[in-house]
């Protein structure tokens, strides 16, 4: 992995917050596109801390 891996995850995240905040906020205009972004946000956060989680580990 190369050194900026770390801040890349990070970024995944925060969009991920964003996908999360942007979905949660729009269920009330389209019930399916927002919890398909919430679901998506949750994932990239989700994966963006296992990745980190991996790298520190070893």
């Amino acid at each position: 992995m190369n050194e900026n891996s770390i801040s890349t995850q990070v970024l995944l995240c925060v969009i991920g917050v964003g996908f999360v905040v942007a979905g949660v906020t729009s269920i009330d205009t389209d019930a399916f596109l927002g919890w398909v972004g919430a679901i998506g946000g949750a994932l990239m956060i989700s994966g963006g801390v296992w990745t980190i989680a991996q790298r520190r580990r070893g």
